[in-house]
């Protein structure tokens, strides 16, 4: 609820920097057999298992997807009376891939990142979460380094004129336990 809606902010406030990139939500890895090799890529995966290929086409200028690679909980202490003694805290690790085409947008890697940077959002309203905060944390502009990690086996055949980017981010979430329903559905 919270990570999807917050990863569609961020892309809202991204959809602004190129014309014509391509924003997908939060990506996992897919395998599929090639011969005696197993290809890995990422792919968006809808409630029905249904997946949808998000990765390289050399077609488009920029294609942004999102990752989660791990989740931070843990309390704050209120001040005050009231019920309980402290609000939740979580903080869902994030990486955010990019893959551009220079030739077609005309930046360098850390050109671009400026542009995102600037249209990033810092925080999110959404009810019963008292705060929603992102940062971002880090840069990887590592082309071979990202390509490695996300189509692992596969031969680096990125051109020179592609690059691959990874912003590291963090969305940070505050919020009363009992603001929560205690199940998904009527229980």
């Amino acid at each position: 609820m919270l990570l999807r809606k917050a990863i569609n902010e961020i892309n809202a406030s991204l959809s602004k920097v190129f014309k014509g990139m391509k924003l997908y939500g939060l990506a996992q890895t897919a395998y599929r057999q090639n011969g005696d090799q197993q290809d890995k890529f990422p792919q968006i995966v809808d409630l029905d298992g249904e997946g949808k290929y998000v990765g390289i086409d050399d077609t488009d200028p920029i294609i942004i997807y999102h990752r989660n690679t791990g989740l931070i909980t843990g309390r704050t202490i209120r001040q005050g009376y009231g019920d309980g003694f402290s609000d939740l805290v979580n903080t869902y690790q994030m990486a955010m891939i990019i893959f551009q085409s220079q030739e077609l947008t005309k930046l360098f890697p850390e050109e671009l990142f400026l542009y995102l940077q600037a249209n990033f959002p810092e925080d999110i309203k959404s009810h019963p979460y008292k705060t929603i905060f992102i940062r971002t944390t880090n840069v990887i502009l590592n082309s071979q380094q990202i390509f490695s990690a996300e189509y692992a086996g596969a031969n680096f055949l990125l051109p020179a004129e592609k690059s691959l980017l990874q912003i590291n981010y963090t969305i940070e979430s505050t919020f009363k336990k009992g603001c929560f329903a205690k199940c998904p559905e009527d229980c």
